[in-house]
């Protein structure tokens, strides 16, 4: 399965670095300002250490992420020097703002990562830690006329250990740059949810259901979760654990496109084209122009053998997404069955323009122009360019030495067949004709 989906109102996963806007000149910018004022600043896991300390015996903290937010991105062939001069105003105002409240509140500040500054306040539930939050925003605004995203988490919450609240006014922060420069998040189930697709994205499938398995915990009526959830499932082949969450999201929210849509993928897998049909046509009425649902309704009546109803639905389909060369391929294999080999060629031929190394297009090319008699030498050309990107493909190894059979290179043509039948093709006969004819020609 893939986590590429038709649109709705999911969260779209952003990369991390990209979030908060990190360069390597920015980050060697901070630490240059901070630690020639704050020579024991904390940073990573002194940080975390020394928060470890100061929370031993607290119930009920918060901690505060955030980040200068930069209209104009730092040049990264600038000089340090001349960056430290730039960025020294705003780093310096934001740590006296942070000096303040960590005086006031018996708390800790320090760099998280990056670019990314932190805030440990004992005794603050999330409420409170908002409320500063949105004041330390305001104060630096006042003291240089530019914005912080800050995110907040606090403790307890659900089954998260204290070690673990850092990370999630990370995540916090991550979700607040969904909404732009100048935004304030508290660490929630959509938090986290971001922070699963992220993982996802990355190819960390466990680690991405953990997370929203946890974010389920805060938020169990989540439907984008449980179809996210539903679609690390179907990628690690739980297909039965897949469809729990589809249906678990249908009953939730009805007009969710996504779910039918993922549950009738999960049935293509499963080779059950009549239920995933069920599921694909519930998605049409929810969503009747989404290029997904029509595109996959158009290949189930072509497994169905359904040709006149899979070509209206996969016309439809590339009037909404033309640049779709599987559905140009799809509609060409439609048209092959139709016996339209004209209009087949003019689908084959958009598929390979999207896309060159097509290989199953390109052997239908070879096909449809052998078959019509249009161009013989244009014929084996795709035909052999096909054999050329795919070359352990038995079948369009035979379509070749099919090829070259008809037109008595009959050498040729035996050397494909047998290349084809190691690769799994069954020519057989095709070997065994050929290899009579060569013999009755040398005797």
């Amino acid at each position: 399965m893939t986590k590429t989906m038709p649109q709705s109102n999911r969260e779209t996963s952003k990369d991390t670095s990209d979030v908060i806007k990190v360069t390597e000149n920015s980050t060697s910018t901070l630490l240059a300002v901070l630690e020639e004022q704050y020579p024991d600043l904390l940073t990573g896991p002194k940080l975390s250490n020394a928060a470890d300390t100061l929370l031993t015996d607290k119930e009920i903290f918060s901690v505060v992420s955030l980040i200068i937010d930069t209209p104009n991105e730092i040049d990264n062939n600038q000089e340090i020097d001349e960056e430290v001069n730039t960025a020294k105003k705003p780093i310096l105002a934001i740590s006296s703002l942070l000096e303040e409240i960590c005086s006031d509140e018996q708390g800790i500040w320090g760099i998280i990562e990056k670019n990314i500054f932190g805030l440990v306040i004992p005794l603050a539930d999330n409420t409170k830690a908002m409320e500063i939050a949105l004041k330390l925003k305001q104060a630096f605004d006042e003291k240089t006329g530019m914005t912080l995203s800050v995110g907040t988490a606090s403790f307890p919450e659900i089954d998260f250990k204290k070690d673990e609240i850092i990370a999630n006014a990370v995540k916090a922060l991550i979700h607040a740059e969904f909404f732009g420069n100048d935004s304030a998040v508290s660490f929630d189930s959509v938090s986290m949810n971001i922070c699963g697709d992220n993982l996802y994205q990355q190819g960390d499938i466990d680690g991405a259901v953990k997370e929203f398995k946890r974010a389920l915990t805060l938020d169990p009526e989540n439907v984008n979760i449980h179809i996210s959830l539903g679609v690390c499932f179907g990628d690690m082949e739980k297909h039965t654990e897949a469809l729990e969450e589809f249906e678990t999201a249908i009953k939730q929210d009805p007009h969710d496109v996504m779910a039918p849509y993922n549950a009738g993928l999960i049935f293509v897998l499963k080779k059950d084209f009549e239920k995933s049909m069920e599921y694909f046509k519930a998605a049409e009425k929810i969503s009747p122009e989404t290029f997904e649902v029509l595109y996959h309704i158009g290949r189930i009546f072509n497994e169905q053998k359904k040709y006149t109803e899979a070509k209206e639905y996969l016309d439809r389909s590339i009037l909404i997404n033309p640049e779709s060369g599987t559905a140009h391929r799809s509609l060409g294999e439609c048209l092959e069955a139709l016996d339209e080999p004209q209009m087949a060629k003019k689908a084959f031929q958009a598929a390979v323009k999207i896309n060159p190394n097509d290989a199953v297009s390109l052997s239908a090319l070879g096909l449809i122009f052998d078959r019509i008699g249009e161009n013989q030498e244009i014929a084996k050309t795709f035909l052999e360019q096909s054999v050329s990107i795919a070359p352990d493909n038995g079948l369009f190894r035979h379509r070749l030495a099919d090829m070259l059979h008809r037109h008595n290179n009959i050498e040729q043509a035996l050397e494909e067949y047998k290349k084809a039948q190691e690769a799994g093709h069954d020519s057989t006969a095709k070997i065994e004709e050929l290899q009579k004819i060569l013999t009755q020609q040398a005797s």
